[in-house]
């Protein structure tokens, strides 16, 4: 046998080297990968085909997505994560136990001399910071111009991680000496409210340097935050004021009003702060045990002086209104969820009857070798692709919905940070489009996968070319789209319905109404 016979020899027994060199490469456990390119570059081009079924499609799907990520970016800053900066779990507030006339505990600040002891029992905090509301007035004798200041402790920004939009915060070493009722009894420096910055100075961005009078004394304006930044209460105008802690007087009564917030040092748990805490209110008791001032007023609680802590997210979660607005967003949530499905399922019709068109198609590539699990894949990866697209768009429908969600959160709720689509909603949105690329692609693909390839070919050699007939998944989708309209057209009308009859409720009062005429001179 000479050399050329030989290679053909072995070349029959062994086969060819391309083939050879393609088995090698399958066994890499990389071909996925160009599997996946091939079926990505592919759904691109179908769609890229039928510009009218995919812009369609784009536009259902983007009004969903775009309305579900909305109201979940509303959520996530409002009522999921409304802490900004690093390791917000560790940011605590403490307070002192009060209780109501049925002896329910209410949450309330602390006292001066539990500030004073608290302020004294640092050990299992890294960061301590208090803040106390007093009422400011821009002329001594005119009460009607009030202005709400918050005295607080000058390191009281460091703890937040948010920067002016004009100006500095305050000195470490810069604190107003102020009365027993809280009130500054000094000049000093301020920091204003965006909406003070608005109200007081026109929005001067000079302001930086200018002195307001307030309660007779004189503050240099040292900077100006975010207007979304509303802490501890959400009032206008606002300022702060680095400030001592209130003087204990004797005779004077405070109430637990001093707002104290604290970041745990790592490896204390809320058990051993809380463990700490209770050590501090046993011994306030006790060098409290004889007076008639604070001390008095603890040993009426039916439980004596006691401390609760909790994380500072509850602060935003559980007061303001915000139980009001829990229950309204999730509500919304809810309800966009139901119209992201119909969208699904309007979508999913859509794709079905278009996969159905492309029988003759499909059926060639299975007869070209393709297996169906592939083919399946195929209009899997070009469902997934266009939910990722209707994805994409729906972004412009968030930055529009988010603006119309802003006006639910009630005026009294405080904030520390913005509205916005951060790395979480666009992770949402990424995941909702890739679920909803899935869910309206399934039944497409499973279709494909248990249709008789065969029969459209022979359709094709008759000539017959539209003789598939229609599919009862069509049906089934159909029926599934009417029943979800029907749960949120029912949700709608009994939420209607409640709003009804909430206008028509008895107010406990016969409300009278009276007009007035103008004097002539006016």
């Amino acid at each position: 046998m000479n050399p050329e016979e030989a290679r053909y020899a072995a070349l029959r027994q062994f086969g060819w080297i391309e083939s050879i060199k393609e088995t090698c490469r399958d066994q890499r456990g990389l071909s996925w990968i160009e599997n996946l390119g091939q079926d990505v570059r592919y759904g691109a081009r179908m769609l890229r085909k039928n510009p009218g079924f995919t812009a369609v499609a784009v536009l259902t799907l983007a009004l969903g997505m775009g309305a579900n990520t909305a109201i979940y970016s509303v959520v996530n800053t409002v009522l999921l994560n409304p802490v900004p900066g690093p390791e917000p779990n560790r940011l605590m507030q403490i307070g002192e136990c009060a209780y109501d006339t049925h002896n329910k505990v209410v949450f309330y600040g602390v006292s001066p001399p539990v500030l004073e002891a608290l302020m004294a029992n640092q050990d299992f905090f890294s960061d301590f910071v208090w803040s106390d509301g007093v009422g400011l007035y821009r002329k001594a004798e005119d009460f009607s111009d009030y202005v709400a200041g918050e005295m607080v402790s000058p390191s009281f920004f460091a703890l937040w991680n948010i920067r002016p939009i004009l100006g500095r915060t305050f000195a470490k070493d810069v604190a107003t000496p102020v009365d027993e009722n809280g009130n500054p009894t000094a000049d000093s420096v301020v920091v204003l409210s965006y909406a003070s910055w608005q109200k007081l100075f026109a929005g001067d961005a000079g302001v930086i340097g200018k002195t307001i009078a307030l309660s007779g004394r004189h503050f240099t304006v040292v900077g100006v935050m975010p207007p979304h930044f509303r802490f501890p209460r959400e009032v206008d105008p606002l300022v702060w004021v680095p400030s001592e802690p209130r003087r204990l007087s004797a005779g004077v009564l405070t109430g637990p009003n001093t707002q104290v917030l604290v970041r745990l040092k790592p490896g204390i748990t809320d058990e051993q702060a809380q463990a700490m805490l209770d050590t501090v209110a046993q011994r306030l008791m006790k060098d409290h045990a004889s007076d008639n001032d604070y001390g008095h007023e603890w040993r009426q609680r039916p439980q004596g002086l006691g401390f609760w802590i909790r994380p500072l997210r509850y602060h935003f979660q559980g007061g303001y209104g915000s139980e009001d607005l829990r229950g309204t967003l999730f509500g919304l949530l809810g309800a966009i969820g139901f119209v992201l499905l119909i969208a699904c399922v309007n979508v999913a019709n859509l794709t079905l009857a278009r996969t159905e068109r492309r029988q003759q198609e499909l059926a060639i590539r299975a007869a070209l070798g393709a297996a169906r699990v592939r083919l399946m894949r195929q209009l899997l990866t070009e469902n997934v692709l266009l939910g990722c697209l209707g994805g994409l768009a729906g972004v412009g429908v968030t930055y529009w919905g988010m603006k119309m969600l802003v006006v639910l959160i009630p005026p009294g709720m405080p904030r520390l940070k913005p509205v916005q689509i951060d790395g979480h909603a666009l992770g949402f949105t990424l995941l909702v489009s890739v679920i909803t690329g899935l869910v309206f692609g399934l039944a497409p693909a499973w279709h494909a996968g248990r249709s008789r390839l065969n029969n459209a070919l022979k359709q094709a050699g008759t000539g017959a070319t539209a003789g598939v007939s229609r599919s009862k998944y069509r049906g089934a989708l159909v029926i599934i789209e009417v029943a979800l309209s029907l749960v949120l057209l029912t949700g709608a009308g009994l939420m209607i319905q409640s709003v009804v009859r909430l206008l028509h409720v008895n107010p406990g009062y016969d409300p009278v109404t009276q007009t007035r005429s103008k004097p002539e001179a006016c």
